[in-house]
């Protein structure tokens, strides 16, 4: 599986990757700008992802802002597995996110285990 993390601290992008490497290959962006250029570059060469793990709080863009732009640039029928990874736990942003077409939610700090049970829950493993 091909996989999309956008996360601007590098411990975090480390760590993601430690917890899904036995899963798929890792792509790795620090800024929404990057993030979305990799997600239309991976579009446009016909090799989507599946996965992106999306930070909220990002420089740039926003995670919120870089989900909306993700989900009007997908081409492909099969839709990506867009999961937020975040240490905003207020209501708003969770909404946010869900309302812009997230399919999960994980609060930092985060475990291996929070991280195979949304990959579970996605059917992606």
């Amino acid at each position: 599986m091909k996989i999309l993390i956008v996360e601007d601290v590098k411990a975090s992008q480390k760590i993601i990757e430690r917890f899904v490497q036995d899963y798929g290959t890792c792509t790795f962006a620090s800024d929404g700008e990057e993030g979305l250029k990799a997600f239309v570059a991976a579009q446009t060469n016909n090799e989507p992802f599946e996965l992106v793990f999306l930070d909220i709080m990002l420089p740039q863009i926003d995670g919120i802002e870089l989900l909306q732009l993700i989900r009007k640039a997908e081409t492909t029928p099969k839709q990506t597995k867009i999961v937020m990874i975040t240490s905003l736990t207020d209501q708003k942003h969770v909404l946010a996110a869900i309302k812009n077409g997230c399919d999960g939610y994980i609060y930092k700090p985060f475990v291996k285990e929070d991280i195979v049970k949304q990959l579970t829950k996605l059917k992606l493993i």
